[in-house]
């Protein structure tokens, strides 16, 4: 039999459990804004393994399904965003191009677009749009000041969307990723898109330090952005999310196999398709997931966490780093104090800081308020004190 469970960065579970308000509410956005409304954007955010990733796609999947432009971007280390917009707003103008309503902006447009890119991307010099730039009286997206031409450029993008009524949505992975100049461009542009009533739309997802990052790069950020918090599930969303998928195979779980997944995966949706995977394997032939094969699954599983989801993670730190890691980990209570870290250390907070700065960057660790901090995923406690404390 096909086994139901998938985890995965961002893989949708077969069974998408708990998470149906949050779902409804992005129907009534997406309509809303289709009709011509104006909605809150929205940033999706949480600890690693919730299922962000899981819900953005969803959520493009239901703009798609009503007709809008979306363009999905998910940001790195490396992430170009100059050329990535350039690219997504020509996809935009070639299909809103075929759109008779729109045809006397078209070219006023695609110069908006193409000033922007010839300031943008000077190197480029094998990409081009193949369109004549022929004198227009319209603003064009060259003044050098990269957060006055984005909102040029999406103002552009939104008026032949507001034409054409079709809606625009960009749709945004790991967005604390994305450099502080571009975020800040980014939030200034779809704070003008609110302030002109033009349906561009940005769903976002990223790790709990957006939080901070965004209040940094603008102080009405709280005010443009519906900052949805996604956690780990309750028990009997995390019971369906566990059982549902097998019972098309005719497969049951008894109670106390299905508590004893719940201690040790506490809800995570990821946590629940890994172990899920792994019983699934022992399970499938008899049909019944009983308590002892949950407990002969666990080393499979915590093996397969720590050699991929923890272990990769961990590996990206210095050595610093990780002595900084296994501190906190020892912690009694989290979000841990960052004194209690530099105690267990031998040093004092200030010289600890750089640490703790590096890590947050690296999207190990958070801080959720001022002195206290936090591990980006799930159990990392855990897999630290089984791998190294022993």
């Amino acid at each position: 039999m096909k086994n139901p469970y998938k985890p995965g960065a961002g893989f949708a579970p077969e069974y998408l459990a708990g998470r149906d308000q949050l779902l409804d509410t992005a129907t009534n956005n997406l309509n809303e804004l289709k009709e011509g409304g104006m909605v809150m954007h929205t940033v999706f955010y949480g600890v690693r393994g919730v299922g962000k990733t899981v819900l953005l796609n969803r959520v493009e999947e239901m703009a798609d399904n009503l007709g809008f432009l979306y363009s999905h971007i998910e940001c790195n280390e490396n992430f170009d965003f100059n050329k990535n917009i350039i690219i997504q707003s020509k996809k935009f103008i070639n299909q809103l191009s075929l759109i008779k309503s729109v045809k006397e902006l078209i070219d006023k447009v695609k110069l908006v677009v193409t000033s922007f890119k010839t300031t943008y991307s000077p190197d480029d010099n094998t990409w081009s749009f193949g369109w004549s730039q022929q004198p227009y009286n319209v603003e064009t997206a060259d003044t050098g000041d990269f957060t006055t031409d984005l909102i040029t450029l999406f103002t552009s993008l939104g008026k032949l969307a507001q034409k054409a009524n079709v809606p625009i949505c960009f749709f945004i992975d790991e967005i604390q990723a994305l450099d502080k100049k571009y975020l800040v461009a980014l939030i200034t542009a779809i704070h003008r898109m609110n302030q002109l009533g033009l349906p561009i739309l940005l769903y976002a997802a990223g790790l709990p330090t957006i939080l901070r990052i965004a209040g940094d790069a603008k102080s009405y950020s709280e005010r443009l952005f519906n900052f949805t918090k996604i956690s780990s599930l309750n028990d009997n969303d995390a019971i369906d999310a566990i059982t549902v998928p097998a019972l098309q195979y005719g497969v049951k779980f008894d109670d106390a196999a299905v508590s004893l997944i719940l201690k040790h995966t506490g809800g995570y949706p990821y946590f629940i398709q890994q172990y899920g995977r792994i019983i699934w394997n022992l399970a499938a032939i008899d049909r019944h997931v009983t308590k002892e094969i949950v407990h002969t699954s666990y080393d499979e599983y915590t093996e397969t966490l720590d050699n991929s989801f923890y272990g990769v993670r961990f590996n990206r730190s210095t050595k610093a780093e990780k002595d900084f890691l296994l501190a906190m980990s020892q912690c009694k209570h989290f979000p841990c104090a960052m004194n209690e870290v530099s105690k267990k250390m031998n040093r004092d907070s200030h010289s600890i800081s750089p640490l703790r700065n590096n890590l947050i960057n690296k999207g190990l660790i958070y801080s959720p308020s001022f002195g206290e901090i936090d591990f980006t995923v799930p159990h990392f406690d855990r897999f630290l004190e089984r791998t190294f404390l022993k």
